[in-house]
């Protein structure tokens, strides 16, 4: 009958309805990355992976500190095809602190001298790039050994391991991102293969903790490079503001688009 016509077609709609609604949960279940903690690191791994960024955070502070920047869904920081690598610096007595022991990528010997040689340890800068350049190795070894799909960056002490890993790194990286932070020149060893690598640096005008000024002068020798890009940040102390967070997505897009391959 017509009744029982409709009636089925109606249990099949509504069948098909249920299939589709199902689907497309299990589309953004499979979307969302997956979060691992290995002792004190934190990795946010997308389904389909296709480059890493190894971010490295500022004194005191741990892998946790930047999470939620990386992980929020409202404001999407890198692309979605983007392994984030958050890392953990090991603790230490930090001297301008009192000799308290914290996360500390190196030891501050004096504060405000914006990269000033003796101002920190370099032994520490030296010792633990080595760690975090292992931290690359593995990234490159699970991206088909192809290190420009791999970059690296940080905040205040995390944007100057950053640089002195990046700069110096054996092989050419995808990129480098430093923010409120300064090049320790004196560490540096730069590498050929690294010399024409793609550098965002931002840094908040009203910084008090690491001057503009002093940042900004210890950037002289990257200035003439061809790939860098400085940027201001008029209404931000030492931290991550609006503007710096829109540069980073920007730049991002320029050099870390690998979807269509």
């Amino acid at each position: 009958s017509t009744q029982s016509t409709w009636g089925m077609l109606r249990t099949l709609l509504r069948g098909r309805e249920i299939t589709l609604v199902h689907k497309a949960l299990m589309d953004v279940s499979n979307s969302k990355p997956t979060i691992t903690r290995e002792r004190r690191d934190i990795y946010i791994t997308p389904r389909n992976h296709k480059s890493t960024l190894i971010w490295l955070h500022g004194l005191g502070d741990s892998a946790e500190g930047f999470y939620d920047v990386f992980a929020s869904d409202d404001f999407p920081l890198v692309p979605k095809d983007m392994k984030v690598v958050l890392l953990t610096a090991p603790s230490g007595s930090v001297t301008i602190n009192g000799g308290m022991i914290m996360n500390s990528w190196y030891d501050i010997y004096s504060l405000g001298t914006g990269g000033k040689s003796g101002s920190y340890s370099r032994d520490d800068i030296v010792d633990n790039g080595k760690k975090i350049a292992e931290a690359i190795k593995k990234e490159e070894a699970l991206l088909n050994n192809n290190s420009r799909r791999v970059f690296i960056g940080g905040f205040s002490q995390g944007c100057v391991m950053a640089l002195h890993v990046g700069l110096s790194y054996s092989k050419p990286l995808g990129g480098i991102v430093g923010l409120s932070g300064y090049l320790a020149a004196d560490v540096l060893t730069e590498s050929e293969e690294n010399k024409e690598v793609p550098i965002l640096l931002s840094h908040g005008a009203l910084d008090d903790l690491i001057p503009i000024s002093l940042s900004r002068k210890s950037y002289d020798p990257l200035m003439q490079r061809k790939n860098i890009q400085y940027e201001v940040d008029p209404e931000t102390g030492h931290g991550v503001g609006l503007k710096t967070l829109t540069c980073v997505n920007k730049w991002f897009q320029k050099y870390a688009n690998f979807s269509s391959e």
